[in-house]
């Protein structure tokens, strides 16, 4: 990813996510430990995605000690997201490829994806690449929902739950 490509995914997580749930600081391009994909379709982008690559205690304080972590260091796959327009056409399934290829299998691959009351959007390419929901973490979003960015699933307070994804291959 360029300079050039964060405006596009802003526009794309504002159009997924709701506004202000990322911003420009959210892509620190010069941080070795965060890998920052695009994928494009005739040369526009229509989805992104952001992989960090965190210590133990950091993913401590995702998971809150409901299980044991054993390795020094996490792949955490902070968003993939894609146009409305574009999902379901294989996007989604580029950037998982492309964060495979960066990630190798040495170290497990985790992601905390949002469930509304239509599901998890996310859900079913996940399961088509073996990453499979691990534990419910409850609304992790309730204290910005709403005030940090504008949900599009906002009714009246926070209706999301955090479920903590795993590839099963680590």
């Amino acid at each position: 990813m360029h300079s050039k490509d964060v405006e596009a995914c802003l526009d794309i997580s504002k159009e997924v996510f709701g506004a202000d749930f990322h911003h420009p600081i959210h892509f620190d391009l010069n941080n070795k430990h965060h890998f920052y994909l695009i994928a494009e379709k005739n040369n526009h982008v229509i989805g992104f995605t952001i992989l960090f690559k965190i210590s133990k205690n950091d993913m401590k304080k995702i998971v809150e000690n409901h299980f044991e972590l054993t390795f020094p260091f996490y792949y955490l796959i902070d968003v993939i997201a894609i146009t409305k327009k574009e999902q379901k056409k294989g996007a989604g399934t580029f950037l998982l490829k492309k964060i495979f290829s960066i990630t190798g299998t040495d170290l497990p691959i985790y992601s905390v994806a949002w469930k509304d009351k239509y599901g998890i959007n996310i859900e079913k390419l996940y399961k088509k690449h073996k990453i499979n929901p691990r534990i419910n973490l409850g609304k992790v979003w309730a204290h910005g929902c709403n005030h940090k960015f504008k949900c599009p699933s906002f009714n009246k307070r926070c209706q999301c739950e955090g479920i903590l994804f795993k590839l099963s291959l680590c």
